[in-house]
């Protein structure tokens, strides 16, 4: 009869750490020996998955585990059977607090629904979790109203609305009008956040058709007259001082040509006074107007930031950027890290035949001007770079014509520069006048 080996807990927890996906082996080695039993058990309610058609369904006594087992679940993930289901703060805190060491949280395919302001206060609030990930994907919530918090407003201003003109830190003691705010002070420190189609769906408990004015598809332009940046100015101030994040990934997209929709959840994590005063990462896939924005409230801090742009075009810009930086670049003075997604567009491809022989001058002399604004911000912002990827998605004729030694002059003016990669993907015109990609056209130096 072979001779038992005695192996450390410490060793086999390692061991079963490789068997966190795997079921029905974690559950056949609970039975297997008393020694692996603690380690097995640990690992096999790990993560667990809680599905959901209805909030009433999600019942505290239905889906307690049995045995005090809440304790091993360390990633937990609240998933909708349907494309979004409405779920309410207190939902989510009875749920949260079944789990107490959970370390990661999902949350996919959620309504969040308003509290009013008769219900009674959240346990969480005065006493926030910490969590090392919160994950939101497909996620919408709901603003009690978006009408003007400032007198002052008016509609004067088109794109870039003035900061507010009053103390809005007043704004602090009312209750929350906004369930995204409401959700997040369940948390305390946050070191990562995940956001992914992340969007206002409605006023109160109206529908989002009202935030549109009833037009379909929901035009979001109405978000940026005063009156409705002066609600989130409002609400970003009833963020919990508790709360805070170090790392904000936002870059995640359904499809290369489409923005992350979490454009004003961004915005309420970045004008809070404490949420980002020690963000350190930041991953962003949002119009340049949106990014430059962002990253004047949270560069200061930042070591590593990652940019997907779909547009480099000229914009309107606020006042501050006389610099020509658009991206807002320019402000990260402690930036290590530069990792840049550029699609570089053309813009009236259409009027060019198939036939012809080549791309015109024209897009290219213009793909060129583009290109080297971007340079230029690379130039004028702050030497602190150790490593940059930059990923550019050009045409062939581009790639071939264009002068790259602008690059390397930027580049070698950056002293602590350790690594450069430079990854090439070329696209050309298919015979629809459409675009379409050139597999196998990549190149990493």
């Amino acid at each position: 009869m072979a001779r038992e080996i005695y192996l450390p807990t410490e060793l086999t927890d390692q061991i079963f750490i490789f068997l966190l996906d795997d079921k029905s082996t974690t559950s056949a080695c609970t039975l297997l020996s008393s020694r692996w039993h603690a380690s097995a058990r640990r690992a096999l309610f790990h993560t667990i998955t809680l599905r959901y058609e209805f909030a009433y369904q999600l019942d505290v006594d239905a889906i307690r585990p049995p045995l005090n087992t809440g304790q091993y679940v360390k990633d937990l993930k609240l998933v909708s059977t349907k494309d979004r289901s409405d779920i309410t703060i207190h939902h989510l805190d009875k749920i949260l607090s079944i789990f107490p060491d959970v370390h990661t949280f999902t949350l996919c395919g959620a309504d969040l629904r308003l509290l009013s302001d008769k219900h009674p206060p959240i346990a969480a609030w005065s006493s926030p979790r910490s969590l090392q990930e919160l994950r939101l994907h497909n996620v919408g919530y709901y603003v009690l109203d978006w009408s003007s918090r400032v007198p002052s407003d008016d509609n004067r201003f088109k794109y870039w609305a003035p900061e507010p003109d009053v103390d809005t830190a007043r704004f602090k003691y009312e209750p929350s009008g906004c369930s995204l705010v409401q959700f997040l002070n369940l948390f305390g420190r946050v070191d990562t956040i995940s956001l992914s189609k992340i969007f206002p769906i409605g006023t109160g408990d109206q529908g989002y058709y009202a935030l549109s004015c009833g037009r379909w598809p929901v035009d979001y332009s109405w978000y940026h007259l005063p009156a409705f940046r002066s609600t989130l100015w409002a609400e970003e101030q009833k963020l919990s001082e508790r709360f805070c994040v170090r790392r904000i990934l936002a870059s995640e997209k359904e499809r290369e040509d489409s923005y992350s929709l979490a454009e004003m959840a961004l915005y309420i994590l970045a004008f809070s006074p404490t949420a980002t005063v020690d963000l350190q990462c930041l991953e962003l896939s949002e119009p340049l107007t949106v990014t430059n924005e962002i990253l004047q409230r949270t560069a200061s801090t930042l070591t590593k930031l990652r940019l997907q742009l779909l547009e480099l075009m000229q914009e309107t810009l606020p006042n501050g950027s006389e610099s020509g930086d658009k991206f807002g670049i320019i402000h990260c003075i402690a930036l290590t890290d530069l990792h840049i997604h550029l699609f570089i567009p053309i813009h009236g491809y259409s009027r060019y035949r198939w036939n012809d022989p080549g791309v015109s001058d024209e897009v290219l002399e213009r793909q060129n001007r583009l290109f080297n604004d971007f340079i230029h911000v690379i130039s004028i912002s702050p030497k602190t770079f150790r490593h940059i990827t930059l990923e550019v998605k050009c045409l062939k004729d581009f790639l071939l014509r264009y002068d790259w030694s602008g690059l390397d002059k930027t580049l070698i003016r950056c002293l602590d520069l350790v690594r450069v990669s430079l990854v090439l993907s070329v696209y050309t015109l298919n015979p629809t006048n459409s675009l379409g990609d050139v597999g196998g056209i990549t190149k990493r130096v």
